[in-house]
């Protein structure tokens, strides 16, 4: 979280707008959230076609 708000104070101090920095950073929290549960829904469906195979 550190890194994100120093890339923050970087970008404005370069000129970029506050919203576009704070919309970028908060896609890719999104982008981060929707990989771990995608992971987490494909080993969801793993473990349930392994216990569909085991029955």
């Amino acid at each position: 979280m550190l890194n994100y708000q120093e890339n923050w104070i970087e970008g404005i101090k370069r000129g970029a707008s506050p919203l576009f920095l704070t919309f970028t950073a908060s896609y890719e929290l999104v982008g981060m959230f929707m990989e771990k549960a995608a992971s987490a829904s494909a080993a969801g469906e793993a473990l349930s076609f392994k216990i569909d195979a085991y029955w």
